[in-house]
């Protein structure tokens, strides 16, 4: 039918079954993200950051030298920081809910294309570890391989005896953590199960996306997961499918599983992207988007490579999954005999991580394909913003369209999309998101940024935060995890840090090295029917670049929260320049005068001060106290 392609080899595309998350209420969600938060403890982390980057075009300002990917400063740090404070959200979650300490194994593959694994390297340690210790991260190295001509075939050459090379595509990711031991090294510290995520896309961690991923592997036995979303119609983006497959004996059954069709692959397996349009007016794809997002057994996974190994080729399609070969890429390089800048179409032999589910496959029983619980592959849906919006080419004003897809700018459009459903989640009223012409001209219609262990899941943040306004063009930035917002109207900035988001700094006091431990010392805030009113962000300096964080204010109200420290205000209007320090040990409060005038008064902090009590209860996921 329409809705099946057909490929070589006797193999079928049909529609993937897959369980949706989108309603966060719902009872199996609820469940699912349950599951997850135990797991924690079994779960290990894989970044496949070794891409070239080319299209990002990002420079080290300094020595003019290209950066990867990684490096990007994204919401003021760089892409590889937020991936870890999404972590550091889970684990800390984990210890608010059992009183256990847990730190995630985070292995990462990067390559030597721009200098990478060099600069990955460079800002783990300027960044002491993102106060982890350095044994809980392994790096291994990408393989480089050559670039091919797409007319002729014949390598690209940049000089005398230098052929051009580039990243082997990141499938090579299975064949290193078998050879350098990762899989070994993750079953060392008791983790049983991974998530897989790609360094361009800040968005994979929001609410419950990954948690749900990982409970749903863990819970369901399954060897290996997608997390998708809906996909555009001619998007350079593969589809997650169920593909049967001709049984490994002539008159065996046939076998299934959920993977993974490159769209460099499509007509090949005979599939049109077409689709249909959805409520936002957008063509979608008939297929969900593969994102990259993925869970996979360490074991099984362990199990399967040793098996490939010992079939020597024969062992290609399981070690080195997904080979394919896109000849249509736009390559610019330098030629070193001529000098020239050369541009060609060609392109390299990759292979692509997700497409190691192929090889997971299960013989299809009398009862079809629609109940997938069966399968050792399985996958998840949930709306697109919360699960991918890539930053991984530069925003060309004057390209097709112009646009902001895949780009910095468009990502920071999807993560304010995200701020706002969850603003509403928390009764907080804000301005609607403005369209992306206008976000473009005149940046978005507010501003909110928080660190991921003010949740991470939204059913956290939203009791923590309740009721209040957000007025249009104002600022709220929450750098903390345990506040209690209650009927706060702002309009301007409010700008809330804490020194210690997560708990004390041990080891070294001085510079990055101290390692975090997670506890109860750390910046807590309490702001009770609060109305804050500056001038807030200049929206009209041009120079302000959203994404990164860097705006020009004319005025805001911060506060800071050194060590252990708690600040509190109640009833009260903040206006104008506003800055509260708090130091380590102390409570600062502050109320209204008899004349209206602000009084702070700053004590020692008691022992046992104020803190959220965090408890998981059946069918009714976390609750606060």
């Amino acid at each position: 039918g329409d809705d099946a392609g057909d490929g070589d080899s006797g193999e079928e595309v049909l529609f993937p079954p897959g369980q949706d998350i989108s309603d966060g209420a719902d009872p199996a969600t609820v469940a699912m993200v349950e599951e997850g938060l135990r797991a924690i403890p079994d779960l290990a982390e894989v970044y496949p950051v070794g891409g070239a980057g080319d299209r990002l075009g990002l420079i080290d300002e300094a020595t003019g030298q290209p950066l990867p990917t990684a490096l990007l400063p994204y919401c003021g740090r760089s892409l590889l920081e937020n991936l870890v404070r999404d972590v550091q959200a889970r684990e800390s979650l984990y210890y608010r809910i059992y009183g256990e300490r847990h730190c995630t194994p985070i292995a990462i593959m990067t390559s030597d294309a721009k200098g990478n694994h060099e600069h990955i390297v460079q800002l783990c340690e300027e960044n002491g570890w993102f106060g982890r210790s350095k044994d809980s991260f392994r790096l291994f190295r990408q393989p480089l391989v050559p670039v091919l001509s797409g007319e002729d075939g014949k390598w690209l050459v940049t000089g005398v005896f230098e052929i051009l090379m580039k990243p082997s595509g990141h499938g090579a990711i299975w064949k290193l953590m078998y050879d350098r031991d990762v899989l070994r090294w993750f079953g060392g510290r008791d983790r049983g199960s991974a998530l897989v995520r790609q360094i361009s896309n800040p968005m994979a961690a929001t609410d419950t996306t990954m948690i749900a991923l990982a409970g749903k592997g863990h819970a369901g036995g399954h060897v290996f997961g997608f997390a998708s979303c809906e996909r555009k119609v001619g998007a350079s983006e593969g589809c997650n499918v169920l593909k049967s497959y001709e049984g490994s004996a002539g008159d065996s059954p046939r076998e299934a599983a959920i993977t993974c069709v490159e769209y460099t692959e499509f007509q090949r397996y005979g599939l049109r992207d077409t689709g249909k349009v959805n409520s936002e007016g957008e063509e979608v794809s008939r297929y969900p988007a593969n994102t990259n997002i993925l869970y996979f057994d360490v074991k099984r996974v362990q199990a399967k490579l040793d098996e490939g190994a010992k079939l020597g080729q024969r062992g290609t399609p399981i070690i080195l999954p997904g080979m394919i070969f896109n000849r249509n890429k736009t390559i610019r390089y330098t030629n070193r005999l001529t000098g020239e800048q050369e541009e060609v179409k060609g392109g390299r032999l990759e292979c692509s991580m997700q497409n190691l589910a192929d090889v997971f496959r299960h013989e299809l029983g009398g009862g079809g394909v629609h109940e997938p619980t069966w399968l050792p592959t399985f996958l998840l849906y949930n709306k697109r913003p919360k699960v991918t919006s890539s930053a991984k080419k530069r925003y060309e004003p004057s390209s097709e369209k112009g646009s902001i897809s895949q780009t910095p700018e468009g990502s920071f459009y999807d993560l304010m999309r995200n701020a706002g459903e969850l603003l509403a989640k928390c009764g907080m009223a804000a301005p609607a998101l403005n369209t992306v012409s206008e976000y473009l001209k005149e940046g978005p219609s507010f501003i909110f940024l928080f660190h991921p262990a003010l949740g991470p899941l939204w059913s956290v943040i939203s009791q923590k935060v309740r009721g209040g306004s957000l007025t249009e063009k104002s600022e709220l930035v929450l750098e903390i995890a345990e506040v209690s917002i209650r009927g706060v109207d702002l309009a301007g900035s409010l700008l809330v840090r804490a020194e210690n988001v997560l708990g004390e700094v041990t080891g070294s006091s001085s510079g990055p090295e101290g390692n975090i431990r997670y506890s109860d010392k750390c910046g807590k805030c309490t702001l009770r029917d609060v109305r804050v009113e500056n001038k807030g962000v200049d929206f009209a300096e041009t120079e302000n670049i959203y994404w990164k964080h860097e705006v020009r204010r004319l005025e805001s109200c911060q506060i800071l929260l050194q060590g252990n420290s708690e600040f509190v205000a109640e009833g009260v209007t903040l206006r104008g320049d506003q800055s509260f320090v708090v130091p380590d040990g102390h409570r600062m409060v502050v109320r209204a005068g008899e004349g209206g005038e602000i009084v702070q008064e700053c004590e020692p902090l008691e022992v046992g001060a104020w803190i959220w009590e965090y408890e998981l209860c059946k069918d009714k996921g976390v609750v606060l106290k």
